[in-house]
């Protein structure tokens, strides 16, 4: 019998990191799209999924991680708070923390396409 890869492992190589929350199969799909589209530099420069190349984060990894969600959302109340934080990397909000988007696209994937 075989051993189990996930599809994950399977699609892309174990030094490209997929941002936490990318489980989506259109995600998925458009990660994959950068991947067999773009060079490494131009994934670490452009990548809207991923986390890392090479041990090397992306730009749009660096932009969401180092927001301030604190200082962003200091009068908001504690639910609105701890919503923003467990989900910074969601495609519904990943580019800016104000609000999940609501409207035809993500804006996360128009950056990919």
């Amino acid at each position: 019998m075989k051993k189990y890869q996930s599809t994950i492992s399977r699609l892309f190589p174990k030094s490209y990191q997929l941002i936490d929350g990318t489980d989506e199969i259109f995600e998925l799909d458009l990660a994959f799209w950068e991947y067999k589209s773009l060079s490494s530099e131009e994934l670490i420069q452009r990548s809207a999924y991923f986390r890392s190349i090479d041990g090397k984060q992306t730009v749009h990894y660096q932009i969401c991680n180092n927001q301030n969600l604190e200082e962003i959302h200091k009068n908001s109340s504690f639910r609105t708070k701890i919503f923003f934080l467990n989900g910074k990397y969601s495609t519904g909000y990943a580019t800016h923390s104000l609000f999940p988007y609501r409207g035809k696209f993500h804006p996360q994937m128009i950056r990919a396409i």
